[in-house]
Parts: C-alpha cells; structure tokens; sequence
C-alpha cells in the first residue's frame, strides 16, 4: 500500500510531458503559418495573371483567340501547370471574357493533420464594350508654337500636328474600327489663340449680333463660364473684327483672326478630314485657353443638338452622328476633353458694345477722303482734315458726305490709330481709345478657365490636360483644369506625342469594365 501512495505522489519529468505538447503546438502553428503564406502568395500571383490575361484578351483590336492570349500570359508567369477555363462572348462592337481556375498549393506542415492541400477558386470577368465616344480637341494655336520645339529641329506648331494626327488615328483605330456601326466616334478641332473662330460656316448656324460679318468669334462674359452649353438660339455677342492693342491704318492684329486654318471643325468622324485640318493648323496671335475651353465643353454639351440636327438635314454632318451631342450621364457615352497649351493666358482686349457698330465720327466725302466728322460748330468748316490738320468746308469735301459704320471704321484702321490720328487731331483729346477698350486681364481669365472646367466636370466630362513646354502659371492652371492629377501631362519636344499616346490609352482605358 505505501509503494502505491508513493507511486501516486512521484511527479518528476511532468514538464518534460508539458513542454513537448506545447513544443508540437508551437510548431503547428508556425507550420500553418508557412503553408498559408506559400498559398496566399501563390493566390494573390494567380489573381494578378488572371486579371491582365481577361484584360488583354477582352481588346477588340486583339488579333489572337482569347484563350490563347489566356495560356500565354499563364505560361509566361509560370503558372501554367494550373488548367483554366475560357469563355468568350462578343459581337460587332463588345468582347466579354471570363476566365476561372482553382489555386491548389500542396501544404508542408499542417498534412501532420491530415491536410494535404489548400484549395481555392479564382476567376475574373472582363469586357470591352466599344460605346459612343465625343471628343473635343482644344488645340494652342498661339505665336510661341511657332518656336522651336526642346530638343527637336522642329516647330512646336510641327510637332503638335504630328502628335494629334496621331491621336485621331489611335482613336479611330481603337472606338470607330473598320466594321463597326458608323457614328461611335465623333471628334471636334478648337483651335485657339486671343480668340476662337467658328468660320462663317459653322458660325451661320449660331445666333450672333450683326454688327459686321467678316468674322464669327463671340465675345462672353465672366458669368457664361459658369455653365458648359452654348445654345445655338442663344444671342452671343459678335466680336469687332479690329485691332484693338496697336496703332496701325490698316489694321495690324485682328482680334478674331477667321481663316482656314483657324476655323472650328464640329463633330466630325471622318479620319482623314480630321487629319487634313490639323495637317493646317499655324502659329500666330496670343493665348485665351479659357475660350477655346469654353467652346470645347460647348461642343459636347446636349444644348448643341438642335445645331447639329439642323446640319444634318443640311447635309454637312453625318447623318450617324445624329443625336450628338448625347445627353449627360448615359452608361455608353464617354464626353472627352483634351485642352492643350505651350502658354499660359495672356490679357484679352475687346471693344465696348456701343463701339461695336452704328454712326461713327468718320466720314467719307464725296472728293472720297475720308476725314474726321466734328459735330457742326458755329461756322461753316465742320470737317477735320488730318492730312492738312485744318478744318474745311462742305463744299470743299465735294458737298456731301457719307457717315461710316463703327463696323467699317475697323476694318480700316485700329482703334488706337483711330484715337491718335482721328480724335486727338481733332480734339486734343486722348481718352477716346481707353474708353472704347476693354481689357480681361490674365488672372480673370485663369479664373473663368477654371469655372468651365469645373462646369464640365460637374457634368461628367471628363478633362485631360496638356502643358507643352508651358511657363509654371500656365501648367498650374492646367492642372487644376484636368479630372485628376494623373489626367495632366507635362511634355517637352517629341514627348508632345507621347502625352497624347497616354491620353488616348486612358480614353481606352475609361471604356472597359471589369
């Protein structure tokens, strides 16, 4: 009986005992731990592949067979040993791929337990689905495009018509493809220096004031960049066509320079038009990126369909592209713009209203000089000669007289040469030009830029912006104009067509869904 109490109270090696069970949990723990890692690594490395294969393989342009384009990317990743399922589903403008496969990863430590595997399941789901795509190009036509471009032999205004020709063939390659329903695509051209001109065209389908109509840019106020669209029955004021800033008969810098190569192209979706236009784009004048912004929103704001129903019916648009510009917020139609500038804003100089056209102070005689009219004085020399500097008669102008327009006056002279030659000769007076000019100054126009910008973004359009070699102000402003920090591009000489290759993979980009 003693040696069974003994027996009962002999404790030695306990811990021992103890500590080796703790020892194996420790361990399987830590085992477990290797084996989840090894799976998760192989998971997360599964998933990835699986998500760039779908996307590859879901590229309409994609020239091999989905599944191939599956197997490759798995065999390049090492993961080939892995079987996966491929299902294809597409039409004349969409491809949807769905990839699955199982991750299976043989387990090291925890099969002590009877756990000879941990198994999952991965899939992804791609799909291109190639809908209505509206872009407006807001094109740096100023002077300093004209400078040679860093680095290149080439004008910037050279490399420009390179790189956005190159844009419209990637667009066209990528949304309006050969076989695909015609009118996916439609593209503007905005180009811009002190002014935007709509051509006489385009510029006839818009409700501008008559003062003249020897060119159509519209003259805005601060409050019409609070707001995207421009109403084709909207009333926009006709800007003078004069020069405003220099003292010169004839007119030295028109304000709103209306040729060719200056002109708006609307909604086109014709490739080589396209081309043809930016192929003709030159350099000259200052810089007013807030108006050409404010056209290029307007191009894609719903407000402009009744103009492009009616040049439709005209036979100047293509009937595709009718019911453009779509309205804001539809699922499969992306609103695109691309402002680009190698400046910054520059002071924008316009005249008053009352200046604009309606009798002026210049009169044609009937000898057919023209001389400055002074309202009738007490005697019979009414008329300022500025040739003689003296004061004649009405019988030494021929004995009649015609009053010209304030609208022809301009397009004789500048206002300043008007102010000098004209009222101050006869007068004494200076004012006359500082009364009848107004001036935007640059900060404003930073200002209402970016109050259209945010317009257009309140609607859903989506902006990119490009700073060609333009000064800190002019890249600031940009950057704020754009969607997104990475929807701003810097660029320096031949880079100007990389920034457009980004944008343009962006735009592809935007139209997938995964």
């Amino acid at each position: 009986m003693a040696g069974v109490v003994r027996f009962a109270r002999r404790d030695r090696g306990s811990i021992i005992v103890l500590s080796l069970f703790l020892f194996l949990g420790i361990l399987m723990v830590a085992g477990l731990a290797v084996d989840m890692a090894h799976f998760e690594e192989r998971r997360t490395r599964m998933q990835a592949t699986l998500d760039s294969a779908v996307l590859a393989a879901a590229d309409i342009n994609q020239a091999l067979e989905p599944t191939d384009v599956v197997a490759d990317y798995f065999e390049r990743a090492g993961l080939d040993d892995s079987p996966v399922d491929v299902s294809v589903n597409e039409g004349l403008n969409f491809r949807s791929v769905q990839a699955t496969t199982r991750v299976t990863v043989p387990t090291m430590f925890v099969r002590l337990v009877d756990v000879d595997q941990f198994s999952s399941p991965a899939g992804s789901t791609a799909e291109e689905n190639i809908g209505n795509v509206e872009i407006s190009l807001v094109l740096d036509v100023s002077g300093s495009m004209g400078d040679t471009g860093a680095g290149s032999s080439d004008t910037k205004i050279q490399l420009l018509r390179v790189a956005a020709g190159e844009f419209v063939d990637t667009m066209f390659d990528s949304i309006q493809a050969p076989g695909l329903p015609a009118g996916k695509l439609s593209m503007s051209l905005v180009p811009y220096n002190q002014q935007v001109a709509l051509g006489s065209d385009l510029g006839g389908d818009f409700n501008f004031t008559i003062e003249h109509n020897r060119s159509h840019c519209a003259d805005f106020t601060a409050a019409d960049f609070g707001s995207a669209g421009i109403s084709p029955t909207q009333l926009l004021k006709r800007a003078a066509h004069g020069d405003f800033r220099y003292s010169y008969s004839p007119p030295y810098f028109i304000e709103c320079q209306q040729q060719a190569d200056h002109d708006v192209l609307a909604l086109g979706n014709s490739r080589s038009t396209l081309k043809t236009r930016i192929n003709q784009l030159q350099d000259g004048g200052d810089t007013a990126i807030d108006v050409g912004m404010k056209w290029g929103v307007a191009l894609l704001d719903p407000a402009l369909r009744p103009l492009v129903d009616t040049r439709i019916s005209e036979g100047k648009t293509d009937a595709a592209l009718a019911g453009r510009p779509f309205d804001y917020g539809l699922d499969d139609a992306l609103k695109v713009v691309v402002v680009m500038t190698d400046g910054q804003n520059t002071n924008t100089y316009a005249i008053r209203d009352q200046y604009k056209s309606g009798p002026s102070s210049l009169v044609k005689g009937k000898d057919n000089k023209y001389y400055y009219y002074y309202p009738p004085r007490s005697g019979t020399s009414d008329f300022y000669d500025t040739s003689a500097n003296r004061w004649r008669s009405l019988s030494f102008i021929g004995g009649s007289y015609t009053v010209l327009d304030y609208a022809d006056v301009w397009s004789l002279m500048s206002v300043p040469y008007f102010s000098t030659n004209y009222v101050k000769e006869a007068t004494g007076s200076s004012s006359f030009a500082s009364n009848a000019i107004t001036r935007t100054s640059y900060g404003v126009k930073d200002d209402q830029l970016l109050a259209v910008c945010n317009a257009a973004k309140q609607q859903g359009v989506v902006v990119f912006a490009i700073g060609f070699e333009a000064p800190n102000e002019g890249r600031a402003v940009l950057q704020d104009c754009a969607t997104a920090d990475a929807y701003y591009y810097d660029a320096e000489g031949t880079t100007i067509s990389d920034a457009f290759a980004g944008i343009a993979s962006a735009i592809n980009a935007l139209r997938l869904t995964q």
